[in-house]
């Protein structure tokens, strides 16, 4: 399935091991150098702020959601390095293609 970033941002989390919506994708995080989609913002809650959760630990994406097993999996940016090298380095993929396996 090909989605845009713009297309990604603004779809809801889900956890499949509570059945419950978790948070918001906020951002598509991609490394700088070899352009590989790293993971996720999240936006947590009203107050929560932004987490991330890395594309290893997401179990499905499509345009209607993305689905991790585990909200445990959604981490402070700091607690995973590549994303906070990414993150670090501020630059943007929406308006890029992103293409994923389905």
């Amino acid at each position: 399935m090909l989605l845009q970033a713009s297309q990604i941002v603004g779809l809801p989390v889900g956890a499949t091991d509570t059945q419950s919506r978790v948070g918001t994708v906020s951002r598509v995080i991609v490394d700088p150098d070899s352009g590989q989609l790293l993971g996720f913002g999240v936006k947590t809650g009203f107050l929560g702020g932004e987490k991330v959760l890395s594309f290893h630990d997401v179990t499905a994406i499509d345009h209607a959601a993305v689905l991790v097993r585990d909200p445990e999996h959604i981490l402070p940016a700091q607690e995973v390095a590549p994303i906070k090298k990414a993150l670090a380095e501020r630059r943007q993929l929406v308006g890029q293609r992103v293409v994923t396996e389905g």
